[in-house]
């Protein structure tokens, strides 16, 4: 049972969604102005005693039929039990509560082993037998939730439960006063009304045209309002796409119909109602407030899309589970509309969330990833899944193996969640996160950013951001701050003098963090520089009063708090360390076994990319700009290519290209890209069938491409003639590279065209076989 909101209207402006679980929803209130979701209290116990089962269980039972089974070895000491049958449970019209117990155990209400519970009820007043739900109600969501084991006998419905609160025996009516039915969509039917709060919104308001392939004309006895129809025809659509190949989700049964109910909802835009196992969706759709470009179609179809996914859950998950995070399943349900269209969409949910919610985004970067226990914040969460299958570096996550995991795994879902980035990307999700934090910071992709606002609403956030003046008599000062695992803190660098303010600030030893001295460009709405904080030290420079850096603490760990210790202290106005300016690079990764796997089975132990030699022949263009940044294009083409082979000149390549790109400051080089573009052609080195399908040798063209993307290089090791060099051994490999790709392709070269004849690439790298990653730096 989930309920979701994907547009309300709210104050300021401000976009938060809420989600409520309330399977009451099912039909439409008789009288409007009743309030359908109260439930009395009970004033009076129907069992009240005092049992132990420290040497047996126990067995307790009402005059009616009611018994609860309580197993030996529980608890030690004896606990008093009360069960409550409430005077009035009012229910909406799509719904009927044949029984309801109120039942309380004094030690608690969460138990392992489960308790065994039998709950009579009045055979005459089922209509039919199949619509019957064992369920409890949840308080906090208002929520009727089906458990999944349960036996009918003899008038009774017997289940399992490991917690307790009040629980009951329901029918699901499915007549509930809807006025119209459409079925023009096979296997999806939409209750509907035209009149009353519940209406479907007019044609106007909704502003959506019958223009579409699937719409059904007026004057098809089969007509329903354009509205009912997008929701009828987007769920059918969705529910053939994601069981379909590559996703292969579970869904009903092709004879089985998907059952959809249109109502007003009170703020939620959507929900799905686990016992009665339908779709509700609001009557009506506003558009976002913060962003252009964007139709009420696409609203309604991400929210049926959404509602769908919810569907496809209770296939997976045992939603009556105590332990199954309502913000894991709705996270997950924010990418639904991103799996079945892609990049059709203008935004997809997440990205409306980060636009819209922004500040309650950056609140919650600030406390653990997985800390989400109330709306937005459930579908905020979403924004991670939506970085790693959508905006990451290299291979994306599979949103739909994630969800398959999660629902037969017993473990915490940020655990699920790592298993399943190692498995799918070969990284963990600490890296990851990191990266995460770094993209929503420092790309300024409009769609997933932290800084819609500006920097003033994560300088204004206390909960985020601490605010540190200093100015040119300031002292030498040590800042503790503590982040929680999977989140991420900021510290505001503020000059409060007239002079020019130059820091020195130094970390202490930590593990797991990433720290970062960063600067806002205010035209492009992002952060830049991203120069490393280390314990040798780096230097924030503030040329006038108020200019600000900022330090981005990120805590990659996935249990605990971490506490970063900051030294900061005025320095003299000494030279900047410069870098001396290079004209080659090369990276060389080894591992002590073949970790470097490719699509075509073979495996190797060594990547190389970049060049030391041979650097007479080449053209070189090197820059470096005051700016921060620099790059290094390095050419060399050979001579002639002969019949049979190549012009030999030391090498066996005919073309290659190098380009290497980053930003430096001080002695530390950061974002280095390196580039390698090779091109060998072989004449007369491809067999292959002209039009009139006879054999003809054509030249051969093998093109392979190496690239490597490093965070960060401090220079402070010589290797002998060259100009600097590195050297990482063991773990420190990894968390330095972003990305790494190696792609050998061939094709044949006739009638001014190119036809490929096979293609190869890394798909996995096994770090945990990586010995070494040297770099080299030098000149002509």
């Amino acid at each position: 049972m989930i309920v979701k909101c994907l547009i309300p209207v709210i104050m300021s402006l401000m976009f938060l969604m809420s989600c409520n679980i309330i399977e009451e929803a099912i039909g439409i209130d008789k009288n409007e102005d009743d309030d359908k979701d109260k439930i009395v209290r009970p004033v009076e116990f129907f069992i009240d005693t005092t049992v132990s089962v420290s040497a047996q269980s126990a067995v307790i039972t009402g005059n009616d039929g009611f018994s609860l089974i309580i197993p030996q070895g529980l608890t030690v000491s004896p606990f008093r039990v009360q069960v409550n049958r409430p005077w009035e449970v009012d229910s909406s019209d799509g719904i009927k509560i044949l029984n309801c117990y109120d039942v309380n155990l004094s030690f608690g209400n969460t138990f392992n082993p489960p308790l065994t519970i039998t709950i009579p009820f009045d055979m005459s007043k089922v209509e039919n037998i199949d619509s019957l739900k064992a369920a409890y109600y949840d308080e906090v969501s208002r929520t009727w939730v089906p458990f999944d084991s349960r036996v009918v006998q003899n008038g009774s419905f017997t289940f399992t439960t490991n917690h307790l609160t009040r629980l009951g025996v329901l029918e699901i009516i499915t007549s509930g006063g809807y006025t119209y039915k459409f079925t023009g969509a096979k296997g999806v039917e939409v209750y509907y009304t035209l009149s009353g709060k519940h209406a479907v919104m007019s044609p106007s308001d909704y502003g959506e045209v019958s223009d579409q392939p699937y719409h059904i004309p007026t004057s098809d006895p089969l007509w329903a309002p354009v509205y009912v129809q997008d929701i009828a025809f987007t769920i059918k659509e969705v529910r053939e796409i994601l069981a379909a190949s590559p996703d292969s989700l579970k869904a009903p049964k092709p004879d089985e119909t998907v059952t959809v109910y249109v109502k007003y909802m009170e703020g939620s835009d959507g929900q799905y109602g686990t016992v009665s196992g339908s779709i509700y969706i609001n009557n009506s759709v506003t558009l976002p407030s913060n962003m252009s470009g964007i139709t009420k179609r696409q609203i309604l179809r991400s929210t049926a899309a959404h509602e769908y996914l919810h569907f496809i859950q209770d296939y997976y998950y045992v939603m009556n589970n105590a332990s199954i995070g309502q913000w894991w399943l709705e996270a997950l349900a924010t990418q639904a509309d991103r799996l079945v269209w892609g990049d059709k969409l203008v935004y997809c949910e997440s990205e409306i969330y980060s636009i819209e919610s922004f500040a309650t985004l950056i609140e919650n970067l600030s406390k653990s990833w997985d800390d989400c226990n109330a709306d937005p914040n459930w579908y905020l969460a979403g924004c991670f899944f939506n970085y790693l299958s959508k905006h990451r570096n290299g291979s994306k996550l599979n949103i739909a193996s994630i969800l398959k995991v999660g629902g037969s795994s017993n473990s915490i879902y940020r655990i699920v969640l790592d298993e399943q980035i190692k498995s799918q990307l070969s990284s963990d999700i600490g890296k990851e996160y990191a990266d995460y934090v770094r993209y929503l910071f420092e790309k300024g992709n409009q769609n997933l950013t932290v800084l819609t606002g500006g920097v003033a609403h994560l300088e204004m956030n206390p909960s985020f951001n601490e605010t540190i003046e200093r100015n040119g008599q300031s002292k030498t000062e040590e800042k503790s701050i503590t982040v929680p695992y999977l989140a991420v803190k900021m510290i505001t660098l503020k000059n409060g003098g007239t002079d020019t303010l130059k820091t020195e600030i130094k970390k202490r030893f930590s593990l797991d963090k990433e720290i970062y001295l960063c600067e806002y460009d205010k035209p492009n709405e992002k952060f830049t520089g991203f120069v490393p904080i280390t314990n040798t030290g780096v230097i924030s420079t503030l040329a006038k009063k108020n200019d600000k850096n900022y330090i981005l603490i990120i805590n990659k760990s996935t249990s605990g708090n971490a506490t970063v210790n900051l030294v900061m202290s005025n320095v003299e106005e000494v030279e900047d360390v410069k870098i001396d300016a290079f004209q080659y690079m090369q990276f060389t990764l080894l591992s002590s076994g073949d970790a470097f796997s490719y699509s075509d089975g073979k495996k190797d132990n060594i990547f190389e990319v970049g060049f030391l030699s041979d650097q007479s022949t080449r053209s070189i263009e090197s820059e470096f700009k005051n700016d921060g940044t620099f790059s290094i294009i390095s050419e060399k083409v050979f001579g002639a290519v002969v019949p049979g082979g190549f012009d030999e000149e030391g090498s066996s390549y005919d073309s290659c290209r190098l380009t290497v790109q980053g930003k430096y400051k001080g002695n530390v080089l950061y974002d280095v890209s390196i580039k390698q573009n090779k091109q060998t052609i072989t004449p007369n080195g491809a067999r292959v069938k002209n039009s009139n399908g006879d054999d003809i040798l054509v030249n051969a063209v093998l093109i392979e491409t190496r690239s490597l993307l490093i965070d960060m290089i401090v220079l402070d090791q010589d290797f002998s003639y060259y100009a600097f060099g590195k050297q990482w051994s063991g773990d420190d490999i990894q968390s330095h590279v972003i990305d790494l790709e190696h792609s050998i392709e061939k094709y044949a070269q006739y009638d001014n065209k190119l036809e490929t004849i096979t293609k190869t690439e890394i798909n996995n790298v096994d770090w945990g076989l990586m010995s070494s990653m040297t770099m080299y730096l030098g000149k002509k």
